[in-house]
């Protein structure tokens, strides 16, 4: 899901329920989803204008700050391997 490209542009608290957007810590839980994956999209108008790498650290900047925040929610994973640790301790249930 884009949703570091729908904080950058809206700013929300995603640990609780929102009143916009399609994904927030509640509704992932309520709806049983167990390892949400998150995209980095960039739209193509930041390469022509030489500035997609920046806005994309932004984005992942974004993820990092948000699972930092809320580590009892929310736990960045990069690799299957990790996906299923978190998933062991019981952090890939949100």
């Amino acid at each position: 899901m884009d949703l570091p490209y729908r904080l950058s542009g809206s700013p929300a608290d995603v640990t609780k329920r929102t009143p916009t957007g399609d994904f927030d810590y509640v509704r992932a839980v309520e709806g049983g989803l167990s390892a949400p994956f998150l995209s980095i999209y960039v739209p193509a108008s930041y390469e022509t204008k030489g500035a997609a790498k920046a806005f994309a650290d932004k984005l992942i900047d974004l993820v990092e700050a948000l699972a930092a925040s809320a580590p009892d929610k929310f736990v960045v994973a990069r690799t299957p391997a990790e996906v299923r640790e978190a998933h062991e301790k019981g952090r890939s249930r949100y």
